[in-house]
């Protein structure tokens, strides 16, 4: 039980070099405005569709992996959209308290951190869907409902 505890409260980092070996590319970047805590700009330099497994990452720390079949920047906007919601005059609504991206992410935006979007194109629903798995299992990261890290 000591090991699972100290195992779980250690970061995951993931560096570019691992990123890009695996088949991720560099998709965009969340920066948080210096001014506002509640306003953010995404950025987006790469985008494509189709079965798409995308990665957060913030200071080399794995966050989160999640999946879309929409357009890569139409989900990375609206997920930020989203946050910037929960953080501002709408947080108090029930739609807008998630426990797990919504309420971890903020802290990081908070402290002015930008987040780095990775992304990778899957030729079929099942491979993407096992990928985004894989991720969220071993690097458990903060932002993911298997996240055992909860600071």
């Amino acid at each position: 039980v000591l090991l699972r505890r100290r195992v779980s409260q250690v970061a995951m980092n993931i560096s570019r070099q691992e990123l890009l070996a695996d088949g991720f590319w560099r998709g965009g970047t969340v920066y948080p405005y210096p001014d506002a805590a509640t306003t953010l700009r995404v950025q987006i330099d790469r985008n494509a569709h189709g079965f798409i497994v995308y990665i957060m990452v913030a200071n080399h720390e794995f966050m989160k992996a999640g999946k879309t079949e929409t357009r890569f920047s139409t989900r990375m906007r609206s997920t930020f959209n989203s946050l910037k919601n929960k953080m501002g005059d709408r947080a108090g609504h029930p739609r807008y308290q998630e426990k797990t991206f919504k309420e971890h992410a903020q802290a990081t935006i908070q402290a002015k951190h930008e987040i780095e979007l990775w992304a990778q194109n899957f030729p079929s629903y099942e491979l993407m869907m096992a990928k985004e798995s894989e991720l969220n299992n071993k690097y458990q990261g903060k932002w993911t409902k298997e996240g055992k890290r909860k600071g």
